[in-house]
């Protein structure tokens, strides 16, 4: 995986995880502590430069998922995109 691909993916699955939670864009925003024009950026597929590990090591505190699995294609089994229904197959 090249290092553009895994940022894709990493966006991706960020969105997913926002919607699969039903968190509003502001709600997880300040869950990362980024502002939300910054986690529209990252939705569209943008990592801005400031944005650390941190970031991911809020998250993963927050929801319980490890930080490898944010770069895995659909969080280690989940397509990003999908509607609900996959609960049985969380990471």
């Amino acid at each position: 995986m090249t290092k553009e691909e895994a940022i894709r993916q990493l966006c991706a699955n960020l969105r997913y995880l926002r919607e699969r939670t039903g968190l509003s864009k502001t709600r997880m925003a300040k869950i990362m502590g980024v502002t939300t024009a910054t986690l529209t950026k990252i939705e569209e597929g943008t990592l801005p430069r400031r944005t650390g590990v941190k970031v991911l090591l809020r998250l993963s505190d927050q929801f319980g998922i490890r930080l490898n699995c944010f770069f895995l294609p659909g969080l280690g089994g989940w397509q990003p995109g999908e509607g609900a229904g996959r609960e049985d197959q969380n990471p």
